[in-house]
């Protein structure tokens, strides 16, 4: 099990299954995110407060966390302002070549999908 820090730890169990997003810069209102991220950090500090024991702050911290992430999506989901560069075939292909770089050597790619903004 390999664990890693950067801005949030991340924990990546061997031969584990990972579904991972990707958005272009600028996809969401910068106000959008300002927004989402005050809720979870109050919502979080609410939580910190209100919890004595650790499973319970856990699962209440989870549960938040998915919350939060149900609403990126609905901004992603109901918005259409930012870049459209993969509107573009040229640069789609360059996405697909770089998804599909490191597929059976570091990992095994079972599917993606690339979707634009328009």
């Amino acid at each position: 099990m390999n664990f890693y820090r950067r801005k949030l730890p991340h924990w990546q169990p061997p031969g584990a299954e990972y579904f991972i997003t990707f958005r272009l810069a600028g996809s969401l209102p910068r106000e959008a995110i300002v927004r989402l991220k005050r809720e979870q950090n109050a919502l979080i500090g609410k939580s910190n407060l209100n919890q004595s024991r650790a499973d319970n702050l856990s699962a209440l911290r989870v549960k938040i966390h998915k919350y939060i992430f149900s609403n990126y999506d609905q901004f992603l989901d109901e918005e259409s302002i930012g870049p459209t560069w993969l509107a573009q075939t040229e640069i789609a292909n360059i996405v697909k070549e770089a998804i599909h770089y490191r597929d059976s050597s570091d990992y095994d790619l079972y599917a993606y999908c690339i979707l634009h903004n328009v």
